[in-house]
């Protein structure tokens, strides 16, 4: 062989050795970046999951205090209702009372309005309790 064409394949050896090293140090650099992008891309998915966790939660909360609400506003006025048939009784009562003089009568109006009140009360969950001579 010619002395050029041992140079020539000796250049040619340098430049592929050069070509190889570059072509790993690239490849290095491309799978560190994919792998600071997918880190990346996992934080970022990881970070959307937790406020849209937040978000959920807080929305949870928000519509259990309104249902709450609700419930107490709507369980006293079916209380309030209940009642205002007992007040019609205790009002027609006393008209009544007015005029009348039977002492048995009005003892007996007045043991049916406590039983229509304790009635309501008993289908609300109220329940006796024999507390006499208790602490």
């Amino acid at each position: 062989m010619s002395k050029d064409k041992v140079e020539q394949e000796e250049l040619i050896d340098k430049v592929e050795a050069t070509l190889e090293k570059n072509l790993e140090e690239t490849t290095e650099e491309v799978v560190e970046a994919v792998v600071e992008k997918t880190d990346a891309e996992k934080i970022d998915d990881l970070n959307n999951k937790y406020l849209r966790l937040y978000s959920d939660f807080d929305n949870f909360r928000k519509r259990t205090i309104k249902e709450k609400a609700d419930i107490i506003s709507t369980a006293s006025s079916s209380v309030i209702v209940d009642l205002l048939t007992v007040l019609d009784d205790f009002d027609r009562a006393i008209k009544n009372n007015e005029k009348s003089e039977d002492l048995a009568g009005l003892k007996e109006g007045f043991k049916l309005i406590h039983n229509k009140i304790f009635t309501i009360l008993k289908g609300k969950g109220l329940e006796t309790v024999d507390a006499t001579g208790e602490v």
